[in-house]
C-alpha cells in the first residue's frame, strides 16, 4: 500500500511539474530581448515588402517592361534567400501571407482593388524582379523606441508586448503605440504581428 501511495504521489508530482512548466514564459529580460531583436530585424523586410524603395532594380530601358531585374549589390537578389530570411524573423502563417502577397499579388472578383505582385521570378532562374509600378504600403516605416518596450504577457508559446514609435506623414511625425506578439514555433521565437 505504500508503494502506491508513492508512486501515485510521483505521478501528482511530475504531471504538477509539468503543467507548471507549460505556463512559464521567458522573464521579462529574456522576453523584452527577443521582442527588441525580432522587431528591429523585421524592420528591413518591411521595407523590402512594403515600403517605397523596396529593392533596387536595373532599368532595362524599355518604357513596357515592369519588372525589372534586382541590382547585384543588394543584399537579396535569390528568391530562396528572401524567403529564408522571412521565415526566420516572421511565424509560419504570418510569413507565409507575406510572400503570397509579394509574389502573387491579390486579384479580387471584380478585378477591383487588385494588387500585382510585387516580386517575382523569371522561368527557372531564382533571380528576383520587383515591380517599379507597385503602389507601396507605406513611404517611411515605423521608428522604434525599445526603451519603451513593455511586456503584458508571456507564456510558453506567446509573448505580447507594446513598444512606443513614431512614424512620418505630411504634416510630420505622428506618435504611436504598437503591439507586438511573438510565437513560439518548433523551440524558436517568431514575430506573429506587423511591424510596419
Amino acid at each position: 500500500m505504500k508503494r502506491i501511495f508513492t508512486v501515485f504521489a510521483s505521478i501528482i508530482l511530475i504531471a504538477a511539474m509539468a503543467i507548471g512548466m507549460v505556463g512559464c514564459g521567458p522573464e521579462e529580460g529574456e522576453a523584452k530581448a527577443l521582442v527588441k531583436d525580432l522587431v528591429s530585424r523585421s524592420l528591413e523586410l518591411n521595407d523590402i515588402y512594403f515600403g517605397k524603395s523596396g529593392l533596387k532594380y536595373v532599368d532595362s530601358g524599355n518604357p513596357n517592361d515592369i519588372y525589372m531585374r534586382v541590382l547585384e549589390t543588394e543584399k537579396y537578389v535569390l528568391r530562396e534567400k528572401l524567403i529564408e530570411a522571412t521565415y526566420a524573423v516572421f511565424s509560419q502563417s504570418y510569413a507565409t501571407s507575406i510572400i503570397t502577397m509579394a509574389f502573387n499579388g491579390a486579384q479580387s472578383e471584380i478585378n477591383q482593388n487588385s494588387v500585382q505582385a510585387r516580386y517575382m521570378v523569371m522561368g527557372d532562374d531564382d533571380w528576383l524582379y520587383i515591380n517599379r509600378n507597385y503602389e507601396y504600403v507605406y513611404e517611411t516605416g515605423t521608428e522604434y523606441d525599445f526603451d519603451t518596450i513593455e511586456i503584458t504577457y508571456t507564456s510558453s508559446k506567446f509573448v505580447e508586448a507594446t513598444v512606443c514609435g513614431r512614424y512620418l506623414t505630411e504634416d510630420g511625425y505622428v506618435d504611436t503605440v504598437v503591439s507586438v506578439t511573438l510565437v513560439c514555433e518548433d523551440g524558436q521565437w517568431r514575430l506573429n504581428s506587423a511591424t510596419y
